[in-house]
């Protein structure tokens, strides 16, 4: 009974398909589609795209640039010299500190009749490595200042190799950050009264932000970014030529 059943079955199968042969290849490959077909709904989905990096570098950017603002900003408020420098003048006959205003003396010797400029062509034939950037007139003076009464009669400014472009980076051509400022008054109490002044601290300046030194009728005005020993060159040299 059971192999009239069989035959039976396969009768049925030859009966669809043709043969038996035809039968096996189109039982495989209906198999194959359906292995192909469970494989693939269990492999993983497609990775999603990676986003953008362009957001991120765009913040790096920023980020760096504001950076740079803000120690430009804190260096100009503050300065590498900060907690060495003094705000008031020293008294008379003392060793000034880098930011100290002698007393001035007696109009005359080497500074007398000089120009803003010719004290900074001889400060520079003294060794230091001073250029001179601006010279100012009256329309271009950012004081207000020159031609002035108790104001100066000349005024320049001047750059120093040493300083840093970064510590000055944007800063304008005339900024005393980049060197500094010579300042020449018509009588010695004006040029003491203005020295005081620019190291007078205020609730409204509530830094000093140079060094200022004053010999006879010359105020001149050393950018705090340098260290106090530069600062003291220039002292020295200005002294030698007020003798």
């Amino acid at each position: 009974m059971a192999p009239a059943a069989q035959e039976y079955r396969r009768y049925d199968v030859y009966d669809d398909y043709g043969d038996y042969g035809d039968y096996d290849s189109r039982a495989r490959d209906a198999y194959d589609s359906r292995a192909r077909d469970a494989y693939d709904s269990r492999a993983e989905p497609p990775p999603a795209p990676r986003e953008s990096l362009l957001p991120y570098i765009t913040f790096v950017l920023v980020v760096a640039v504001l950076a740079g603002i803000a120690g430009y900003t804190l260096n100009r408020l503050v300065g590498p010299a900060h907690g060495a420098r003094s705000a008031h003048p020293s008294a008379p006959g003392a060793t000034p500190s880098p930011t100290a205003v002698p007393t001035p003396s007696a109009v005359g010797g080497g500074l007398a009749g000089l120009t803003a400029e010719q004290v900074a062509i001889r400060l520079a034939g003294a060794g230091l490595p001073l250029h001179t950037t601006v010279v100012y007139s009256a329309a271009t003076d950012p004081d207000r200042l020159l031609g002035r009464t108790n104001g100066y009669t000349s005024r320049i400014a001047f750059s120093d190799p040493r300083v840093g472009v970064n510590e000055v980076s944007g800063s304008p051509a005339g900024a005393i950050e980049r060197g500094g400022a010579i300042e020449v008054f018509a009588d010695a109490a004006s040029a003491q009264q203005r020295a005081t002044k620019l190291l007078t601290v205020t609730a409204d300046n509530p830094l000093v932000t140079e060094y200022v030194f004053v010999q006879r009728t010359v105020v001149l005005r050393v950018s705090l970014v340098l260290t106090a020993d530069i600062a003291r060159e220039y002292e020295a040299a200005l002294l030698r030529l007020a003798a």
